[in-house]
């Protein structure tokens, strides 16, 4: 089977705070919390971001350990942080178990797992473009930035300010630690 290296995920509102996520022929549920006025139908956006973290570090582990021909059955614990101003998840610790995995291996097993598709793209964030259209479907409204952009509020003037990506050349920092 052909890798597709373009996707589209389609979210829909289905009343409350509930959502459905359609990605390919799969379908999954987001809501809230019932504390935070929702149904809890499905995980909060924020857990389903950091679950695909740990699900992809988990693909990768998993994939390193069948072509060494050693036993499966990876186990990944995310632990995560949120930040405020602005809201994001500000940390996150992944604990990944793998029963089996021999002392010689480690070095490569971490330097695999750590260049996941989802880890890389924490580390160097994609462009992201937003279009909001009305219900004519004309755009109104069209902002482009880098996810690298950080929000930084000057609290003398009150005022809220981009500062620009880092240079050309600077990585940006892993959210990841404890691996």
């Amino acid at each position: 089977m052909k890798q597709n290296r373009n996707g589209t995920v389609k979210t829909a509102w289905h009343g409350g705070d509930r959502f459905d996520v359609q990605i390919r022929r799969h379908a999954v549920r987001i809501d809230q919390p019932t504390d935070f006025g929702g149904g809890d139908t499905g995980p909060v956006p924020v857990e389903l971001f950091v679950g695909s973290l740990a699900a992809c570090v988990a693909h990768r582990a998993e994939r390193y350990l069948h072509r060494c021909e050693l036993p499966a059955g990876v186990t990944v614990t995310a632990h995560y942080d949120l930040g405020l101003r602005p809201a994001r998840v500000s940390r996150i610790d992944l604990v990944v178990d793998a029963p089996g995995l021999p002392e010689g291996l480690r070095e490569s097993f971490i330097t695999v797992v750590e260049h996941s598709t989802v880890h890389n793209s924490l580390r160097l964030p994609p462009e992201i473009t937003l279009q909001i259209r009305s219900a004519e479907g004309d755009p109104v409204l069209r902002r482009m930035g880098r996810a690298a952009r950080t929000w930084r509020r000057d609290t003398a003037r009150r005022r809220s300010t981009w500062r620009s990506p880092a240079p050309e050349g600077h990585e940006a920092t892993s959210l990841i630690r404890g691996l």
